[in-house]
């Protein structure tokens, strides 16, 4: 099969035989010390809104711990993500950090596919726009747990590719601890950090201020950026009462260096165009969230709550500023219950869900680019519920429902008085098991549905005669986990249909598109990740997808679907050169992809595919960190986003970047 070959191809390659290893050979781990690069918790939350062993887990879940990120040298949550989980990454428009991350296969709708939260609150927009991982810097992150494949039982609207859960650090010792870092990098970047952490003498109280700034003339002409990020949080237990809460705030500004056509990305992919040399955007988001939750014997009462306000501006060619504001509202009860029945263990979780969006847009376009107001509201009101089973042979089975009410409204001034209105009853289902075969191995079996709704940039750029209509999936996963000590590898197979997928058809409205409801697709694959160690000084990670992600319906049936890395790769290999040094490289590779209008996979060109070396060294005592790294070695050209095959419209990636980076610890 052509797919194994290319697997076959990569392993061949030097650069990816540690992948190799790892797959190979995950059951021969040795008794070596546990590493702390690989110290994986026995936790996931991201699948049932409960802890559950990870192992025994039905699912498949990566999880990227705060070590890894440390010994990485990633700074924020978005970079972590590709580069330690292997999530495919596309450039955004700004030619900033702020990647659009495709779990399974969705290229230009990844973003409204994917749930992101950050400890279960949503920061998933209700636009064409991504969540805004770039704001959350590395220092904040306790981990992160990325699901692969449909969780709307638990996590509703959106969740077809998969969950993103950031969990933020809540630990802090006695006293007054932190950290202070200076960074710099090529193209002008600079990047300061600031962390301070009080713990009470007691341990039941944690309050913790974080606060980064970053600047950079970026890889481009008119391409300068900056970012300040605060986020304030208190965590306190007092007997069987814990609270949390915490306060967050981006403010952005960027210059939009444009796209380049190929021709010109082969003449210099540094330069702006002239009709862009005026672009410029920015941004301010406030969230606040918090969250109470009481145990009482089996049962424990949790309420999570969230705010977030937006506003943006950008404008282009010299034309007035487009300005964005919004406010999402979550409130989110529910109850846990865990007890046994004889020999069966029993976890219950049933809760409502309730999210409310409020919009405006003054300078947005209608399907024919005329200039508009634009306001909309969407709200959700959904009750869910799931059983995990744990009987005494080892088996462990999970049940859940959901069912979701759903309305959103748009209205644009040109159009009154036209109001455009969804209003949808939707439900999801789950049912999973895992078998433990013996201590260390577990196979599982996943069987979920999931479901979208378009947002208000795609229902209000469609044929008011053909309104869309939700979209459905159904997801089948088989996997196995191995795992002996820090040592662990984890296989799995997937298969996605897809029905009512909304999708942007550039053949419609003289050239300009139309979002509707395509033909069914299907997206199927393997992907394998594993973690060794080799003595008590190197330790190897790599994550690989192969996988087909086609149209499997229509005029366009069996051609692939554009802007997905059908193949991805990551590998990590950490050398403890003693106590206080070490050396880690990585190799990243995506393959090539469809251009974002390709849906016949007749353009001549594709985004190229790509083999991207980085590495990094780092020094470190009781006190100080410091690391020095390169990104990109080989001085790679490329671009992971291209929207148009007749004009090319693609955004490169930057070039060989040097960073350093001097943190203080007390």
């Amino acid at each position: 099969m052509k797919k194994l070959s290319l697997v076959q191809v990569a392993c061949l390659q030097a650069t990816s035989a540690v992948l190799c290893a790892v797959i190979i050979s995950p059951a021969q781990a040795q008794s070596a010390p546990q590493s702390n690069l690989t110290d994986i918790p026995e936790i996931i939350v991201t699948a049932s809104r409960s802890e559950q062993d990870l192992q025994t887990a039905p699912v498949g879940a990566t999880i990227i711990t705060r070590a890894q990120i440390e010994s990485a040298g990633v700074v924020d949550a978005n970079e972590a993500i590709r580069k330690i989980g292997g999530v495919a990454g596309k450039s955004d428009l700004t030619g900033g950090r702020e990647y659009s991350l495709d779990l399974r296969g969705f290229g230009a709708t990844a973003d409204n596919n994917t749930v992101v939260l950050v400890d279960g609150i949503r920061l998933t927009e209700n636009e064409q726009a991504p969540a805004r991982l770039s704001a959350i810097s590395a220092s904040l992150i306790e981990r992160i747990e990325i699901l692969r494949g449909g969780a709307s039982v638990m996590w509703g609207e959106g969740a077809t590719s998969g969950v993103i859960n950031i969990i933020t650090r809540k630990d802090a010792k006695a006293g007054l601890t932190g950290q202070v870092s200076a960074g710099a990098e090529t193209y002008g970047g600079r990047d300061g950090t600031a962390v301070l952490r009080i713990g009470s003498e007691s341990g039941k109280a944690v309050f913790d201020i974080n606060a980064r700034s970053s600047t950079s003339t970026g890889y481009r002409m008119n391409n300068q950026s900056a970012q300040d990020v605060v986020s304030m949080g208190l965590t306190a237990r007092e007997g069987a009462l814990g609270t949390r809460v915490r306060v967050d705030q981006e403010i952005s500004n960027n210059r939009l260096p444009g796209s380049l056509n190929v021709a010109q990305f082969t003449a210099d992919p540094r330069q702006a165009t002239p009709t862009n040399l005026q672009n410029f955007g920015g941004l301010k988001q406030t969230r606040f969230s918090t969250g109470l939750d009481y145990n009482f014997g089996a049962w424990t009462a949790i309420v999570d709550m969230g705010i977030k306000n937006k506003s943006s501006l950008s404008s282009y060619s010299g034309a007035a500023p487009t300005t964005t504001t919004s406010t999402v509202t979550q409130f989110s009860p529910r109850a846990v219950y865990k007890s046994t029945i004889g020999n069966t263990a029993l976890t219950g979780n049933v809760g409502l869900d309730s999210n409310q969006w409020l919009y405006n847009n003054n300078g947005a376009s209608d399907v024919n680019f005329n200039t508009t107001t634009r306001t909309g509201t969407q709200s959700n009101r959904a009750v869910f519920g799931t059983t995990d089973w744990l009987f005494p042979t080892q088996t462990r089975v999970v049940a859940g429902y959901r069912a979701e009410n759903v309305m959103k409204t748009s209205q644009d001034a040109t159009t009154a008085p036209t109001l455009t209105m969804l209003a949808n009853k939707l439900n999801a289902r789950e049912l999973s098991a895992n078998q433990t075969l013996q201590k260390g191995v577990d196979i599982y079996v996943r069987a979920a549905t999931s479901y979208r709704m378009a947002n208000i940039d795609d229902y209000t750029n469609t044929n008011p005669a053909v309104p869309l209509r939700p979209q459905t999936s159904k997801d089948k996963e088989l996997g196995i986990k191995l795992r002996q000590g820090s040592n662990h590898f984890t296989a799995r197979y997937f298969l996605q249909n897809t029905v009512d997928e909304i999708y942007l058809d550039k053949s419609l409205n003289s050239g300009f598109g139309y979002n509707v409801n395509i033909g069914p697709t299907k997206r199927s694959g393997i992907e394998l990740e594993g973690t060794k160690d080799i003595g008590s000084r190197v330790t190897l990670t790599a994550n690989m997808q192969v996988m087909s992600a086609v149209f499997d319906g229509g005029v366009n049936a069996g051609k692939h679907i554009p802007l997905v890395n059908e193949q991805t790769i990551a590998v990590r290999a950490a050398y403890r050169m003693d106590d206080h040094q070490s050396l880690e490289t990585a190799l990243r590779m995506l393959s090539s992809a469809y251009y974002g209008d390709d849906v016949s996979n007749t353009c001549a060109t594709k985004t190229p595919s790509t083999r991207m070396l980085d590495g990094l060294y780092r020094w470190k005592n009781n006190a100080f960190d410091f690391s020095f790294g390169i990104n990109n070695i080989a001085n790679v050209s490329s671009y992971t986003f291209a929207y148009t095959c007749a004009k090319g419209g693609l955004y490169p990636d930057p070039g060989r970047t040097f960073r350093a980076a001097l943190k203080y610890n007390f």
